[in-house]
Parts: C-alpha cells; sequence; structure tokens
C-alpha cells in the first residue's frame, strides 16, 4: 500500500516489487496445481516460469542493494 501511495505521489515505480508479486502469483498457482492430479507438463512450464522471474528479481535486488536502496 505504502509503494502505490508513493508511486501516486510521484515517486519511481519500483520494478522489484512488481517481479516479487510475479512471483508470489507463480508460486500460488504453482501450489495449486500440485493439489491437483494432472499432468506433469503444466507444473513443470510454472517452475520455468519462475525460474524466468528469478534471474530478474535477483538482479534487480543486486542493483538495488548497491545503490543503497535496500530494504527498511
Amino acid at each position: 500500500m505504502n509503494t502505490e501511495v508513493d508511486h501516486l505521489l510521484g515517486a519511481k515505480f519500483s520494478i522489484k516489487v512488481f517481479i516479487s508479486v510475479s512471483l508470489v502469483a507463480v508460486i500460488r498457482k504453482i501450489l495449486i496445481t500440485s493439489l491437483k492430479t494432472e499432468a506433469v507438463e503444466p507444473r513443470l512450464s510454472l517452475i520455468a516460469a519462475l525460474a524466468v522471474l528469478g534471474g530478474p528479481y535477483r538482479v534487480v535486488s543486486k542493483v538495488e542493494g548497491s545503490n543503497g536502496r535496500g530494504t527498511h
């Protein structure tokens, strides 16, 4: 909520928050599909999506950490 307020007040958009929300959504989908008895392929594609989102998240986290803009 604070991020949204900051953005509305003119602050820069935090790409790290956007990627974090995407990661949470994919993890949630993986957990839901693991409860169903269906083919393995959908789960593998979700795991691949998780890996693809994890790379940019790590890079952005490292860059923000080196700029002194880490978490509070």
